[in-house]
């Protein structure tokens, strides 16, 4: 008898569906509109240890789902995939820079489940990106302090 994943690890590995039913080949195929407008796949995407406040469907990590991400080459690479979606999402698009913006909490998200999964690397090099933005004095007073202070913890800074 063999024991079957966790819910996370099954999404990762392509075995298991979110709570809709969606492959994580299904997500990483959504259009940008998809990303901004759909609200309930970023907990599968970067899941944390606590329990998400927008969807009680979404799995939590365990230290067993960590220890498996940061030492399995298939999960590592299918996390850089959906990292490498969402860094391009808001890097190639400013509907998100507006004050109080729920992306703001989807980044703290980002930067922290990456940082924990074993991608410490594309953490630092989002919030460096990040920083750049806040230092803008534009975009300063959007983002705010508070916001900032959220995304340089989860990044571990």
């Amino acid at each position: 008898m063999s024991i079957l994943p966790s819910p996370i690890i099954g999404f990762y590995l392509e075995a298991f569906t979110d709570h809709k039913k969606r492959y994580l080949k299904d997500i990483l195929n959504f259009s940008y509109e998809e990303l901004e407008y759909t609200h309930d796949y970023i907990q599968w995407l970067f899941p944390l240890k606590e329990a998400s406040k927008f969807n009680e469907d979404a799995p939590l990590l365990t230290n067993d789902n960590i220890c498996n991400f940061n030492k399995d080459e298939i999960l590592q690479d299918n996390l850089r995939k959906s990292f490498n979606m969402m860094y391009k999402f808001y890097m190639t698009t400013s509907d998100w820079l507006t004050e109080k913006n729920h992306n703001f909490m989807r980044i703290s998200r980002i930067l922290e489940s990456c940082r924990i999964l074993g991608l410490q690397k594309e953490s630092e090099l989002f919030f460096s990106n990040l920083e750049v933005f806040y230092r803008d004095p534009d975009l300063q007073e959007i983002i705010g302090s508070v916001t900032f202070s959220f995304w340089k913890k989860a990044a571990g800074k």
